[in-house]
Formats: structure tokens, C-alpha cells, sequence
């Protein structure tokens, strides 16, 4: 991801990097608008009609959105989680090629489907996390950019399963390596040995990172300033109850 596109999704998700690589991702896909002028057509040229409101293609992308969540292979579905009802699925399945160092088995990867928001699906690319436990958050950042930037090619027609198949082939591994590749480039290029590559996870993280700094800085300054309010206050309220003293004791006249 470009480094001010990083920068502002950072921002905007108060230090949650997964909200933040989420809304990168969203944007990689078509835009709302686009998509559901491309379902109206798709549905007229389907004989559904023309003209129809957006309540209307979502109920019908709805129905079609559930049939394909039921028709994914169900020994890919994580435990809870099947549920094409509520228009989401978890999947899991291994990845060739990623363990997990020390290991000596290799550990299920997850991808996480939802629908909900997406009423224009397939036009647009549904909401998609894939996780995996050997992986670091830059690794699948790098991850998730390579699997919605497939996704986007694929609107148009449903493809759920075209992503899970994308999951669990090569291209997972390359995407880590090259993060990987990347990370390493970077600090020779700090250390002066050259390099410089970024990836968008390396320079959202770092972002993330600077930002809860930012933040803890702004919050112990705010608690030395309320120990100071607190030590005026105190030092304001002796100083009464010392004038306040000082006048009893004089003799009234």
C-alpha cells in the first residue's frame, strides 16, 4: 500500500491495524456505486428487469450469496464456522509451504468471508481476512493485499472458492517471501547496507506503532498535568485554611 494511503487508514482506525488493513483492502475492489450499476445490468441482461432499486438487487444477490456459502466444501469450514445464514464463513485448510518455526507440523491457515455490507456481491469483493499462525502482522498484511487484489479480478461472477483455491496454492508463500524480502532490504537500507524495499504491512505497522507512541506520550503528559492541577489545588486549599486560621484568631475589635 502507498505509504500516505498507510498513514491514513492508520489514523482513521485508532490503532487497530486489522480495521485499518481492512479498509486498504476494501479499496482495492470496485467502489460501491460501480458495482451496483454493473449488478443492474448483469440482472436485466439476466431478464430480472430494469431499473430496479438497490433494496431489490440485494435481496436477489442475497439468496445467490447464501447458495454459495452453503456450496463451498464443508470439511474447509472451520468448527462454528458455517453459517451461510448470516451470509459468513470461516474457512481453514494448510498452506504449503509456511510452518511454524520449530514446528514439525504445519498449522491451519483461516480465512474469514463476509457478505455482510457487501450487498453487490458479486460485483464487489466481500469482506476477507486471512490469518495464519506463523505469520507476523507485515507478512499477512502483504497476505491479504495479494488475495483482495486477486478477488477484484474476479468480480463479476461469485468467487469465493477461486480465493480459497487462490489460498491454498503458491501464491500465499510467495507473498509472505516476498514481505520476507522486503523486511530484509529495509534494514540493510537502515543499517547502510542498501535495499529500501517497503511493503504496505511494514509501513502500516510501523505507522500503527508511532501512532500508540504518539498516543501514550499524549496521555502521560495529560496525567502530569492533572498531578499538577491536583498539587495547586492542594497547595490553594492549605494556604485557605491558613488565612482562614489566621483570621479566627485575631481579636475582633
Amino acid at each position: 500500500f502507498p505509504p500516505a494511503a498507510a498513514a491514513a487508514a492508520a489514523a482513521s482506525a485508532n490503532g487497530d491495524q486489522w480495521r485499518a488493513l481492512a479498509d486498504l483492502c476494501a479499496a482495492l475492489g470496485p467502489g460501491r456505486d460501480d458495482a451496483f450499476d454493473d449488478a443492474s445490468d448483469a440482472l436485466e441482461a439476466a431478464g430480472a428487469g430494469a431499473g430496479l432499486s438497490r433494496d431489490a438487487i440485494a435481496e436477489i444477490l442475497r439468496n445467490a450469496q447464501r447458495d454459495e456459502l452453503g456450496a463451498l466444501p464443508r470439511e474447509k469450514h472451520a468448527p462454528r464456522g458455517y453459517a451461510p445464514a448470516q451470509l459468513r464463513a470461516t474457512l481453514q485448510f494448510e498452506v504449503p509451504g509456511i510452518v511454524q518455526l520449530g514446528a514439525k507440523v504445519e498449522y491451519l491457515a483461516k480465512l474469514e468471508v463476509s457478505f455482510a455490507g457487501r450487498d453487490a456481491y458479486p460485483f464487489e469483493i466481500p469482506t476477507m481476512r486471512f490469518t495464519h499462525p506463523a505469520l507476523r502482522f507485515e507478512e499477512a498484511a502483504a497476505v491479504n493485499r495479494a488475495l483482495h487484489a486477486f478477488a477484484a479480478t474476479k468480480c463479476g461472477s461469485p468467487h469465493v472458492r477461486d480465493v480459497l483455491e487462490w489460498c491454498e496454492g503458491d501464491d500465499v508463500p510467495e507473498a509472505v517471501e516476498r514481505a520476507r524480502e522486503a523486511a530484509r532490504a529495509e534494514v540493510l537500507g537502515a543499517s547502510g547496507g542498501g535495499g529500501g524495499g517497503e511493503t504496505g504491512g511494514g509501513h502500516l505497522a510501523r505507522t500503527l506503532s508511532k501512532l500508540r507512541f504518539s498516543d501514550k506520550a499524549a496521555d502521560d503528559e495529560e496525567e502530569r498535568a492533572e498531578a499538577r492541577r491536583k498539587q495547586l489545588m492542594e497547595i490553594n486549599a492549605r494556604e485557605e485554611a491558613a488565612a482562614a486560621a489566621a483570621a479566627a484568631e485575631r481579636p475582633s475589635s
